[in-house]
């Protein structure tokens, strides 16, 4: 992967970010601390605000430069975007016929004790048919997405996600996808049925 100057920049932003938002989940600390780190980050707003412009450094939506990995298709997505401090470190890697994405949730990402949350892992599910789609000329909207829940995710355990396009007919794209942890063992199980959207979500200055 290469990264341009910017992009390196606004990702080491985000992860600063992250790590802030992992120390608030497990800050045990009395109101007055809290209010000194309160004032702190009102302060690294303020500067903030004084930098913020019309449009974003980086472009939201490069699905034709992938110079950096494919999570730069959407930087700042809430699920895989390198410049989003509460995305997911996803790393996506490519096989014949299968998009992986292997990732570690932390604190963040926390449902039930200890457990990813569900609707997080649905969320992964969706990027990551998304990003398969787009690789594959096929890109376009989420008209449903089921997820089967087989075991707990665990949270600080690296996990893999795989997806594999089962059926293309007409505009309907049918994808299937699995999660599996360094045991081996199946977690989830999600299917998905995506409408194309030819020469709409292959271009760059896409909006809804």
């Amino acid at each position: 992967m290469q990264l341009t100057p910017a992009q390196q920049a606004y990702h080491e932003l985000a992860l600063s970010l992250c790590e802030t938002l992992t120390h608030l989940r497990r800050l045990n600390a009395d109101a007055e601390a809290v209010q000194a780190l309160t004032a702190a980050i009102a302060r690294l707003n303020q500067d903030m605000a004084r930098q913020r412009g019309d449009r974003p450094m980086l472009p939201a939506y490069q699905p034709r430069d992938l110079s950096g990995g494919i999570e730069w298709l959407m930087p700042y997505s809430p699920v895989s975007g390198p410049c989003n401090p509460v995305a997911p470190r996803l790393h996506f890697l490519r096989e014949p016929g299968r998009l992986l994405a292997d990732v570690r949730f932390d604190c963040i990402h926390e449902g039930p004790p200890g457990t990813v949350h569900g609707g997080v892992l649905a969320a992964v599910y969706d990027q990551l048919f998304a990003n398969a789609n787009l690789l594959n000329k096929t890109g376009g909207f989420t008209a449903s997405l089921t997820i089967d829940f087989q075991r707990p995710t665990l949270l600080d355990e690296t996990v893999r996600f795989a997806c594999w396009i089962e059926e293309v007919a007409g505009r309907k794209v049918n994808i299937q996808g699995e999660c599996r942890n360094g045991r081996d063992e199946l977690l989830t199980t999600a299917r998905a049925l995506f409408i194309h959207a030819p020469g709409v979500v292959d271009d760059p200055d896409f909006r809804i």
